[in-house]
């Protein structure tokens, strides 16, 4: 029987790593996942806001966090998540790239998407044309010509759903190192400039140098949108909506850190990931006991 985690942290930054240290003070089986380090792991910026913290810098704040899980004992791996799905008894699936894992409760510290595809201008084009989950929408397309967007392993694991469904696939990507794609999937090395609408409907992308007609776009580049999209979590202009507790609108799925809201500074994110902790913790005894 595969393991069942009792919760998989996503994001490695503040909130997800302070969430992952209590549940693990809590004795809890505690996974993180995540992309990579992170804007702390990348940043050539200094801090010096933080408690009992001398002027210190991104880098190294975030190599002394590593060294903290590992004498914690807390696992992490560098994976693309590429979906969850939910499962009966209160069990999600999280799949990434590479692997699937099982667990109790999932703890969502993303950061924030701070930029957008600049052609995506009216919102109201979502779920007329536009969509960020290809398994909630793609049927609705069957035998139809559509396009991905995006050039991640998500918009591969998108291809790899629709490819079977729709008769043309136009794939808009920055990556030319595809290969045994089928015969209906055709690449577009051309950026999107803008989108064609007829009676509040998708009707065209346009590029630079053309134009492509579609009944849909399924947008792989975001994944917070997809992921809340499919879950059925709710945010409020790209913002997570969460309770005091920090739970979502989802049983069982939590967050914190910037994908939360402000204030954007990290000794907030790592509260929000206590205080997910406690709230986790409590959920699991509960359902522990049913």
């Amino acid at each position: 029987m595969p393991k069942i985690y009792d919760c998989v942290v996503l994001g490695i930054g503040p909130s997800g790593s302070t969430c992952a240290t209590y549940l693990k003070r809590f004795n809890k089986e505690v996974l993180i996942l995540s992309k990579d380090g992170g804007i702390l792991s990348k940043s050539e910026l200094f801090l010096d806001n933080l408690y009992g913290l001398s002027k210190i810098s991104s880098k190294d704040l975030f190599s002394s966090n590593i060294k903290h899980l590992k004498e914690l004992g807390i696992p992490f791996f560098y994976e693309e998540l590429i979906d969850l799905e939910t499962l009966e008894n209160n069990i999600f699936k999280v799949i990434t790239q590479s692997n699937e894992y099982l667990t109790k409760s999932i703890f969502l510290g993303l950061g924030i998407n701070r930029t957008k595809p600049a052609f995506v201008k009216n919102d109201d084009l979502i779920g007329n044309g536009i969509s960020f989950c290809a398994s909630c929408d793609g049927f609705f397309y069957k035998n139809k010509t559509i396009g991905i967007y995006g050039d991640s392993e998500q918009a591969k694991h998108e291809l790899s759903i629709l490819e079977n469904i729709a008769s043309d696939i136009l794939l808009f990507t920055k990556n030319k190192d595809l290969s045994n794609l089928k015969n209906n999937v055709r690449i577009i090395n051309e950026p999107i400039v803008n989108l064609e609408v007829k009676d509040g409907l998708l009707n065209a992308v346009i590029t630079k140098n053309n134009k492509y007609v579609l009944d849909c776009l399924f947008i792989a580049d975001n994944f917070h949108s997809a992921l809340t999209y499919k879950l059925g979590i709710e945010i409020d202009d790209n913002i997570i909506k969460v309770d005091n507790k920090k739970s979502t609108s989802v049983r069982g799925i939590y967050a914190g850190g910037d994908c939360i809201g402000p204030q954007y500074q990290i000794i907030k994110a790592a509260c929000d990931g206590m205080e997910a902790a406690y709230s986790i913790n409590e959920y699991l005894k509960y359902n522990d006991k049913k």
